[in-house]
């Protein structure tokens, strides 16, 4: 103990220790990222192969099944999801946490390139590792003006962010540009050529093509120049030329000129083009800093607009950050004043005055900690820092209120000082490593929300090493100086306090001690009743369990979609009725923002993400903050579905809240066919079966699955008199191919954007009569009718297919209304025997997915994790007490902190969370520490020979004042956050009810049951020692 000795005695080692500390909290503050939650998601590496035309089941069944086999088995892979769908097959590759990703992007690679049973005529794989991104804000630009104007202003601001430091932005609702050729099929029967002959002219003609070097002096490059990229330069060029020099030039036979992705995304606002850029943040960088940016660049952009164009922020995600930051320091700060008020009420004032002088310092020590751990400023860490500030405050009122004592009973202020620092050093410490133990649940929780929760433990062993120094090596230095006085400046308040506490103690408290420890086992018998009323509550669903709530959104999201092959103009008109409508039910003008788009879902699970079409339409609605507005975003989606007219041909819809916290819906049922060959028609009305079967239920809405209907398809089969002629399948279809879905010459950039150059037949010939009347040339150069050569035939599929680690999966979502109905009751219902009734019986087996999965993964890892904690507290405790008894006595607290959580969440009329359950991990290493040191004082008197039943109530009375003062403390720091009205404090608040309500039941528990055992344990040694004298005599 020399360096603690050595601590409270210098002059200036504590003072100088404490600068140090407070500048490196400083430099915390300054350089740690601030950001909404933790960065979480998994590794993923992704595959994309693209196939034109070919339908999803073909790519299911040529590309996807071919690669599967091939990556699945690759270290680290935690699970393959695929995705068919027209014309390209996509794979998501999920790596467990901690793999090596540039190892396993070669993995993956060579993985793929081994493969060779894709298709001919199929793309090059493109394998790419994903970044993550996080939105911090989009920006809408919308108004009356040409869609190449709104373009134009959308890419000059998405380049001017990215050279002012953003790391990424994406354009919703910009078509791509494209140059079409346009040509007529009775100019190619006239001159006997393909679309693929004058795709190659084009080619040909209209690059520069680089054909060496020259080394002389100097080395120069060779090239030829040809390159045409302009309408005027495309006209000009000659396709075909005669014997005599005559010469067939594109503008003869093609109608040339500029076009808009007739297929693409469209923007809408007010029935008006509008595009959106998402803005985005990399992991690791800042969010308020990223914001600044883009709101500064907003301002200025804005002072030279073009005439009728509008650009405004929207979907800031970063203000909810600032006021959840600003909410959780305000009640910081809040409770930091009662904490300070109650250390005064309690300690005398100079001792009281260096205690909350500590707690800066430790927080700051904290600061600086975290910074080398790599660690942000998010809304879960600082409620840890908020949290675990009764920490930071428990260790240094044991020192202060040990050394006070001490200093009370004639130990002059160094000794007692340094005998406050060293006779607790081993309790505290102790105490610490316990409370570090209790948190390890935490660290062997996986998935998603282990990411998120994980900074709750980090930040925990930040505060208890900047507490440990703070109390240990700062804190003696200033207690020697504070105890310097006598009794001289004491105040009549403090002498009248100290008097009245002293008379609550001895003659009261005494007597209460005396009474539970006498009457012992009616004291344990009382206890064990009351917790077994209260798990009562719990078990008949009184109190309910919701995994993860999420803060109250202002955001929501639309989507909608008709019956492949529909018009644009109905998308169009159907996002018309929905903005109407929306505007009729916001009575209180709480509707801020709002933008559509055409052909692209929003805010979809990734696989319903990718499906596109002009038939899908979808609009994401901002609403003003929920601090701000009087209606919950709920009742606003309930009287907007009432009033929509939905139009004819409208298949499904879908209104939704966005949710924070790890990805999926509460109801997530994934549905597997237990025979490979099992018909997919066949699925999709089992899906239509479980779908019905939610509906039935209170509070579930927006049914939806991800196996939606595609075009009606035309199947065309050679027939024996086309192969006669010489065609095989590929070459009609490629042929086909270039006339409706066109041939891409090739593309260019023009400094801003890609261009393509895209040659197709004219737009009026692209139905379906033109196809039946459409002309193949053989090798022959002659032209046969397409229906001699092939046979026609109607077939419908699906749009997208969906396979999860090698099996085809069907996934029906549904939103649920906590307010009618917890999730857990719902699935807990339908695992009962309805979906075993639905699924299992027609030769299908299914499983719960989304936030349902990530449930039963997470509480699984908490249960192995809370048996290896209670494991380690036990062997670090019989350590401490040389005593296998003991630590029994120490933990058997720990059960009972549940049974105020329950209490508290009963009374208050809050849902048990995760991040109850996270905050009662915490608790239990909070009453751990009263525990310790109310056994640690007990056997001390012990061994001091005073008898057991003395020993106990006189350390139960000495510690009296430290438990008190210890639980009220850590009450005060979280009483602001318990009584906040906030909307965004709701999602706080279980683990804030969990602390204090559990301390509330803990602290009389420390003071009463934990003397009750220590004699409880004492009597079953009697009892053994008694058997063992009878036996032996």
């Amino acid at each position: 103990m020399n360096i603690l000795n050595l601590f409270s005695t210098h002059k200036t080692a504590s003072n100088v220790l404490m600068v140090i500390i407070l500048l490196f909290g400083l430099l915390g503050l300054l350089k740690l990222n601030v950001q909404s939650l933790p960065d979480f998601g998994f590794d993923l590496i992704t595959i994309s192969v693209d196939w034109k035309s070919a339908s999803p089941r073909d790519v299911e069944n040529q590309i996807i099944k071919s690669i599967e086999p091939e990556v699945r088995t690759i270290d680290g892979v935690r699970k393959v999801n695929s995705t068919a769908r027209e014309g390209v097959g996509q794979l998501s590759i999920e790596f467990v946490k901690n793999t090596d990703m540039q190892r396993a992007l070669s993995d993956v690679s060579s993985a793929v390139s081994r493969i060779l049973s894709l298709p001919e005529d199929s793309e090059k794989p493109k394998v790419r590792r994903i970044i993550r991104y996080e939105t911090v804000g989009r920006l809408l630009l919308y108004g009356d003006i040409s869609e190449e104007l709104i373009r134009n202003n959308a890419k000059k601001i998405r380049d001017d962010l990215l050279n002012l430091g953003i790391d990424k932005v994406n354009i919703l609702g910009m078509r791509d540009k494209e140059i079409v050729v346009a040509i007529d099929p009775l100019s190619l029967m006239t001159f006997k050529k393909s679309m693929q002959d004058i795709s190659d002219k084009i080619y040909a003609f209209s690059e520069d093509f680089p054909v060496g070097t020259i080394e002389d002096s100097d080395i120069r490059k060779i090239k030829i120049s040809g390159q045409k990229n302009t309408i005027e330069q495309l006209k000009g060029l000659s396709i075909i030329s005669g014997e005599f020099g005559e010469q067939v030039y594109l503008k003869d036979i093609a109608n040339i000129y500029i076009n808009y992705d007739s297929e693409g995304q469209y923007g809408l606002v007010n029935n008006k083009q509008a595009i959106s850029l998402d803005i985005k943040r990399a992991a690791g960088r800042n969010s308020l800093k990223t914001a600044k940016i883009l709101e500064n660049y907003v301002v200025d952009f804005q002072k030279n607009l073009p005439p009728n164009l509008n650009v405004k922020i929207y979907d800031l995600s970063v203000q909810s950050v600032r006021d959840r930051i600003n909410l959780l320091i305000k009640n910081g700060l809040g409770g930091l004043v009662l904490v300070v008020i109650i250390l005064f009420l309690f300690l005398s004032g100079r001792v009281a005055f260096w205690v909350a002088f500590g707690i800066p310092i430790a927080l700051a020590g904290t600061l600086g900690v975290m910074l080398i751990s790599g660690q942000t400023i998010n809304m879960v860490s600082l409620f840890a820092l908020i949290m675990m500030l009764g920490i930071i405050v428990d260790d240094a009122i044991v020192v202060a209120e040990y050394a006070q004592t001490r200093h009370e009973e004639g130990d002059d202020s160094v000794s007692a000082a340094r005998k406050g620092a060293s006779k607790m050093f081993l309790p505290v410490f102790t105490a610490a490593i316990t409370t570090v133990a209790a948190f390890i649940p935490i660290f062997l929780i996986t998935g998603i929300i282990g990411q998120v929760i994980e900074a709750i433990p980090l930040v925990a062993i930040a505060v208890l090493i900047a507490s440990l120094v703070e109390c240990f090596l700062i804190l003696p230095g200033h207690l020697s100086l504070a105890l310097k006085n006598k009794k001289k400046n004491i105040s009549k308040f403090r002498i009248k306090f100290n008097k009245y506490f002293f008379i609550i103690r001895q003659n009261y408290f005494r007597k209460l001690v005396g009474h539970a420890t006498k009457y012992r086992y009616v004291t344990l018998s009382a206890t064990l009743s009351v917790l077994i009323i209260v798990l009562g509550l719990m078990s008949g669903g009184r109190v309910s369990f919701v995994f993860f709530p999420s803060p109250e959104p202002d955001i929501i999201y639309v989507n909608f979609n008709f019956s492949p092959g529909t018009s644009k103009e109905n998308t169009s008109s159907m996002i018309t009725e929905l903005e109407k409508s929306l505007l009729e039910v916001d009575h209180n003008k709480e509707v801020k923002t709002y933008f559509s788009i055409i052909g692209k879902s929003l805010g979809l699970p990734g696989s319903v993400q990718q499906i596109q079409g002009q038939h899908i339409g979808a609009m994401v609605v901002e609403l003003v903050s929920s601090d701000s507005r009087i209606t919950e975003v709920s009742d606003l989606i309930i009287r907007w579905k009432k009033n929509i007219n939905k139009l004819a041909g409208l298949e499904s819809m879908t209104i939704s809240s966005k949710r924070q916290g790890p990805p999926g819906k509460d109801i997530d049922i994934r549905i597997i066919p237990n025979n490979i060959n099992n018909d997919i028609s066949y699925t999709k009305l089992v899906a239509d079966e479980v779908k019905s079967l939610l509906s039935k239920y209170e509070g579930v809405s927006d049914i939806y699955d991800d196996l939606p209907w595609g075009k009606e398809e035309l199947v065309l089969k050679l027939l024996p008199s086309g192969k006669s002629l010489g065609f095989t399948t590929l070459e009609v279809a490629n042929q086909i191919r270039a006339a409706f879905r066109g041939i891409v010459v090739k593309r260019f950039s023009d400094g801003s954007e890609e261009i393509l150059i895209r040659i197709r037949y004219d737009n009026q010939r692209l139905r379906e009569i033109d196809l039946k009347n459409m002309f193949i040339m053989s090798s022959s150069k002659n032209f046969i009718p397409l229906s001699q050569i092939v046979e026609l035939e109607y077939e419908k599929g699906f749009s997208i297919i969906r396979r999860e680690n090698g099996k085809s999966e069907v996934s029906i979502t549904a939103e649920i209304d906590e307010k009618i109905i917890a999730p857990s009751t719902i699935l807990n219902a339908l695992s009962d025997g309805p979906l075993d009734e639905v699924i299992i019986d027609k030769g299908y087996s299914w499983r719960l997915a989304g936030r349902s999965e990530e449930q039963s993964e997470t509480l699984m890892d908490m249960k192995i994790g809370t048996a290896i904690g209670l494991v380690l507290i036990f062997i670090i405790l019989s350590g401490v007490f040389s005593s296998y008894s003991r630590p029994l006595i120490v933990m058997s607290i720990i059960p009972f902190a549940a049974l105020g959580s329950i209490i508290g969440h009963w009374l208050t009329g809050f849902n048990i969370t995760i991040l109850s359950l996270v905050a009662l991990l915490g608790l239990a290493g909070i009453v751990i520490n009263d525990s310790i040191i109310m056994v640690s004082t007990i056997d001390d008197k012990i061994k001091k020979g005073i008898s057991i039943f003395n020993a106990v109530i006189d350390g139960a009375c000495e510690r009296f004042r430290a438990v008190i003062l210890t639980s009220l403390t850590t009450i005060s720091g979280l009483i602001p956050l318990l009584f906040e009205g906030s909307t965004q404090a709701q999602f706080l608040k279980p683990m804030a009810i969990t602390i204090v309500f559990g301390l509330i039941a803990t602290t009389f528990l420390v003071l009463f049951l934990v003397p009750a055992l220590i004699l409880v344990q004492n009597d079953i040694k009697n009892i053994f020692n008694k058997i063992s004298s009878s036996i032996s005599s």
